[in-house]
C-alpha cells in the first residue's frame, strides 16, 4: 500500500501548475498579438477585463473594447515580435492572481521599426 500524499505537497504542486499556466498565458498573449489572432486574444481576456497604457494614453474596458483596440492597432502595424521575459506573481490563490510580466517588443509601425521594453501589470 502506498503512503498517502501530504496535503501540503498537493498544494505546492498545484501552485507550481498554476504558475506554469500563467506563464503560458503571457506567452499565448505574445503569440496572439504577433499572429494578429483576435479570436485567440479574446479568449485570453475575461469578459470584464481591462487593458490600458501606463501613461493613460489608452484604456479599453471589457473584452470587446480590448479587441476593438487591437483590431485598430493591427490595421496600422507591420510584423511584430513580443517576448515575455520574466513574471513575478505577487498574489496567487485558487481564484485569482496578481503580478507583473516584463519583456520586449519589436514592432513595425508606420514604416518605422520600434524596439521597446514592455511591462504588463495584472491585477
Amino acid at each position: 500500500m502506498s503512503a498517502p500524499i501530504e496535503p501540503d505537497l498537493v498544494h505546492r504542486v498545484r501552485r507550481l501548475e498554476d504558475r506554469a499556466a500563467l506563464r503560458d498565458l503571457s506567452n499565448d498573449y505574445c503569440h496572439a498579438v504577433d499572429d494578429r489572432d483576435l479570436t485567440r486574444l479574446g479568449e485570453l481576456f475575461c469578459e470584464d477585463g481591462e487593458f490600458e497604457h501606463a501613461d493613460g494614453a489608452m484604456r479599453a474596458a471589457g473584452r470587446q473594447a480590448v479587441l476593438n483596440f487591437y483590431r485598430e492597432r493591427f490595421a496600422g502595424m507591420g510584423p511584430s515580435v513580443h517576448i515575455a521575459h520574466a513574471q513575478r506573481l505577487d498574489g496567487l490563490d485558487t481564484e485569482s492572481a496578481t503580478g507583473i510580466v516584463t519583456g520586449t517588443a519589436q514592432m513595425a509601425i508606420a514604416g518605422r521599426v520600434i524596439v521597446g521594453a514592455i511591462r504588463y501589470v495584472d491585477t
